[in-house]
């Protein structure tokens, strides 16, 4: 049996490089649309329009190419090819119920967040290699195409990645990893919002920043709890509840600004907030706080903040 590329094959090489083309233009077109008007919660997780809430949500393990790469997708025409295989075999048809019921139960469940999303990740790579390596059990004349689809979806993730890290922010990004970032603490300077400092790792400073006794609102960042001594009182500004003894409780929503301040202030005994960037929108009154009750006094490069409330 001849083993080199025919005609036949690079014409079929060529029709999948062309439909990998496709597929990724679609999905970066549709997930690609802005709807300025939606929910925050929905545009930070890239929800927020009807397409990207099926392909970066429900559909997510399979076309959320922004974090789980461009090729997750081929799990389906594999499972068509090899359809006949599967109902011969109690192992692959075990297999496929759970990842059906696995990929249903994330969708529904887990379709706000890619971490979900990310579990069924190394499953499907595996399957789709060893999917594409096994070809040749199915027709025999395939087994010159097996590096060569390999090697193009490899291409394929690797132009996927470029065009999430390309551009102007991820260079800024980048240098400033390589830059400023590696320096450790940086000293505030013109080029820096007035006030307020930029430090490496600002988790790990906060026993130096804060005062023996103070006590901090802390935003959704728990890693304060295993980095540092600090005392925090948990607070999740999405739902606007803060967790404490007697379960969670809303914070700003039944209370005026002035009382939600002095109820933070003076009953929850906090001087600081340490909160993420992105977060703060997410809750207006929790946002409109922190510009007229608070003052930033620190950041890092991963936009965690950490503000001073005013006396």
């Amino acid at each position: 049996m001849k083993t080199g590329l025919t005609p036949k094959h690079w014409r079929f090489l060529l029709t999948l490089f062309i439909v990998l083309l496709v597929v990724d233009v679609l999905v970066y077109y549709i997930t690609g649309q802005k709807d300025l008007n939606a929910d925050p919660n929905l545009q930070d997780r890239n929800i927020e329009t009807a397409g990207k809430l099926w392909l970066n949500g429900y559909l997510g393990t399979l076309f959320h190419f922004r974090f789980l790469g461009n090729i997750n997708w081929l799990i389906l025409p594999l499972a068509w090819i090899y359809r006949k295989q599967i109902l011969a075999s109690r192992v692959l048809l075990c297999l496929s119920a759970f990842m059906v019921l696995s990929l249903i139960l994330i969708g529904l469940k887990g379709y706000f967040n890619p971490r979900y999303q990310f579990t069924l990740l190394p499953l499907i790579v595996m399957i789709i290699v060893a999917g594409i390596w096994q070809l040749p059990t199915i027709r025999p004349d395939w087994i010159s195409l097996r590096q060569p689809i390999l090697i193009l979806l490899l291409l394929a993730c690797m132009g996927n990645m470029f065009l999430i890290l390309g551009g102007e922010r991820a260079i800024r990004n980048f240098n400033r990893v390589l830059g400023d970032k590696s320096k450790g603490p940086v000293q505030v300077t013109e080029s820096l919002p007035e006030g307020v400092a930029y430090v490496k790792e600002l988790h790990l400073c906060l026993d130096s920043l804060l005062a023996p006794g103070e006590k901090v609102l802390v935003n959704n960042l728990p890693e304060v709890y295993y980095y540092t001594k600090a005392f925090g009182h948990y607070y999740w500004c999405g739902s606007d509840l803060l967790y404490g003894r007697e379960g969670p409780a809303l914070l700003f929503k039944n209370r005026s600004p002035e009382q939600a301040r002095s109820y933070i202030v003076d009953t929850l005994g906090c001087s600081w907030v340490y909160t993420f960037k992105s977060y703060n929108r997410y809750n207006p009154a929790f946002e409109t706080f922190l510009k007229e009750d608070c003052e930033q006094r620190y950041s890092d490069y991963d936009f965690t903040e950490l503000y001073r409330i005013r006396r």
